[in-house]
């Protein structure tokens, strides 16, 4: 690698990637987020969310609820066409003249959540009871190329009949993906800890 000097007009640019660790505890059916307590503040909770949530911005911490010291989101409708995902393109052409202004609310806050499925592919007048198994269903399949243990329909077991827990992580958590093998699950369970 070749030594240059640096010289007073050089523009030096440099990135830096972190991983911060990030901790969901669940007790007694309650969520907390990296060890964070429910905290009163002087005119609500500080936060402005549950204690397991993440807060997007983190914005209006503890505020007034109902009050104008609210801040919120806002577009005027205008020649750009610039709108909210929420709001659609029909909505968005009928519903709003040149002008208007839209609207959208913080706080926006994520947790974890967790699907339990008994009989998982079971069905209701036609319609799958537990949709987001029928969406996992061919990538467990083609997981299986990693290990046997994804196939759906197996000698080790049906996952079609098999009671299964879904936890679902937002990505508001960990931005654009969780790296492999950073993520550890550990059970409590009568004072003994399996992982």
């Amino acid at each position: 690698m070749p030594f240059r000097k640096f010289k007073q007009s050089d523009i030096i640019r440099n990135t830096l990637v972190t991983y911060p660790k990030i901790n969901f505890f669940i007790y007694d059916a309650k969520v907390y987020y990296n060890n964070r307590p429910d905290q009163d503040g002087q005119f609500s909770k500080v936060y402005s969310s549950e204690v397991g949530s993440v807060n997007l911005y983190e914005y209006n911490i503890d505020k007034l609820s109902g009050s104008n010291d609210f801040i919120y989101p806002y577009l005027t409708k205008d020649s750009a066409g610039s709108s909210f995902k929420t709001v659609g393109s029909t909505t968005y052409s009928n519903e709003f003249t040149y002008g208007d202004v839209i609207t959208g609310s913080y706080p926006m806050t994520a947790s974890i959540s967790r699907e339990y499925m008994v009989n998982p592919s079971g069905k209701t007048n036609g319609v799958p009871n537990y949709r987001h198994f029928y969406s996992l269903k061919n990538r467990l399949d083609y997981l299986s190329m990693r290990s046997r243990h994804y196939l759906v329909s197996s000698s080790l077991g049906n996952k079609n009949t098999q009671t299964i827990n879904l936890i679902s992580i937002p990505s508001i958590t960990y931005g654009s993906r969780i790296n492999p093998g950073s993520v550890s699950l550990k059970w409590f369970l009568t004072g003994s800890l399996i992982g």
